[in-house]
């Protein structure tokens, strides 16, 4: 370690690289008291601040290995730093959230999706290749420490442009306490339901909030849950729109309202205009929207994809399966050893015990029926 009264003086260079984004300092220079936000997460000297901040900025196609050289350089962990800079950047996407928009419809490009702390039933399916392709492609953007520790928070900040926030009581009057704590526009929406996850997803970054009173599998699948919303209802359709009608993007990301022809442009390219909510919508008979529902199973699909992945689910389940048991105690077995060994809630591993169960050729006999 060097000594700190052998190290020049950085601060004139931070200063003056804060009008320029391809260095920490100007990369940083969006978010609300940036500096001091790494100062807080990373529990750093002003010493290091400043060798941080005339750090070049981490390219998002190489994000793992410059901030893993970064830490290096600064002396702090790889895990706590990438965690702090998708914060920092979520939050620099998000101040510049427009504060009063006048209509609904303007609102353009903000996607809100909640999990809340009903039990649900998850779909006993094995998911699909496509969910697996998500999956794998999270897994394969983190460093080889994080996939032996299965370390969800950390995967995500690895390989999304996703923060992940714990509050001590997840419902939407604190979410916006944060949020204007962290001079971020306020949600239009409020109230006092408890939730167990909630995704904000704005600019192409995402702030994923989990209640703080959740055990660890819980708190696993719920990260994973509204990671999957961020891929599936955010991500996704953005990509579609860089791709197929490039110049909504503007209109996507807030920049100005969409007009008639955006409106058509963006139907025939199959992405959404306006507001994308999925806020535990309800019908007039007190259920959920039909897209709503498909939403969320996808999510929880994703989720049970990337927490217990198929292949790895189906080498655990065949040192379980043995001939002669009932399938009522097969299914107990499978998914207590399911819930053990990828540290998931009851539910899910249920869920995913009679999926694989049954592509091992396991099922209910006539009489279990």
């Amino acid at each position: 370690m060097v000594n700190s009264a052998d190290q020049p003086d950085l601060a004139p260079v931070s200063g003056a690289l804060r009008d320029s984004p391809a260095f920490l300092a100007g990369w940083l220079g969006a978010t609300p008291h940036g500096g001091q936000l790494l100062v807080d997460r990373l529990r750093l000297e002003p010493s290091s601040l400043q060798r941080l901040l005339v750090c070049r900025a981490p390219r998002p196609r190489r994000f793992a290995a410059d901030v893993t050289a970064v830490a290096e350089y600064v002396e702090v962990t790889p895990e706590a730093l990438a965690g702090a800079l998708r914060e920092a950047a979520s939050l620099a996407a998000f101040a510049n959230r427009p504060s009063q928009p006048v209509e609904a419809d303007h609102a353009v490009g903000l996607l809100a999706a909640a999990h809340d702390t009903a039990a649900e039933q998850l779909p006993r399916t094995a998911g699909s290749f496509r969910m697996r392709q998500l999956a794998d492609a999270t897994w394969r953007a983190v460093p080889e420490q994080t996939r032996e520790s299965r370390d969800i928070e950390a995967a995500l900040a690895w390989s999304a442009p996703v923060a992940v926030v714990s509050l001590p009581q997840l419902v939407l009057v604190a979410v916006n306490r944060w949020l204007e704590i962290h001079q971020v526009p306020r949600l239009t929406t409020s109230g006092t339901e408890r939730l167990q996850g909630l995704l904000l997803a704005w600019r192409g970054h995402g702030l994923v909030f989990i209640d703080g009173t959740l055990d660890t599998p819980e708190r696993r699948f719920a990260v994973a849950h509204e990671h999957g919303h961020f891929l599936l209802d955010y991500a996704e359709p953005r990509r579609r729109i860089l791709a197929e009608a490039p110049d909504l993007l503007d209109v996507v990301d807030g920049h100005r309202p969409p007009t008639a022809a955006d409106r058509a442009r963006a139907a025939l390219a199959r992405v959404p205009l306006g507001v994308h909510s999925h806020l535990l919508e309800r019908d007039t008979d007190g259920g959920a929207a039909h897209d709503v529902v498909a939403a969320e199973d996808d999510a929880s699909l994703y989720a049970q994809e990337l927490l217990a992945p198929w292949d790895a689910t189906l080498r655990l389940l065949r040192t379980v399966v043995s001939s002669g048991r009932p399938y009522s105690e097969m299914l107990r077995l499978a998914a207590r050893a399911i819930a053990d060994e990828f540290v998931i809630p009851p539910d899910p591993a249920v869920s995913r015990a009679t999926a694989a169960l049954e592509a091992l050729g396991v099922r209910r006999s006539f009489f279990e029926r």
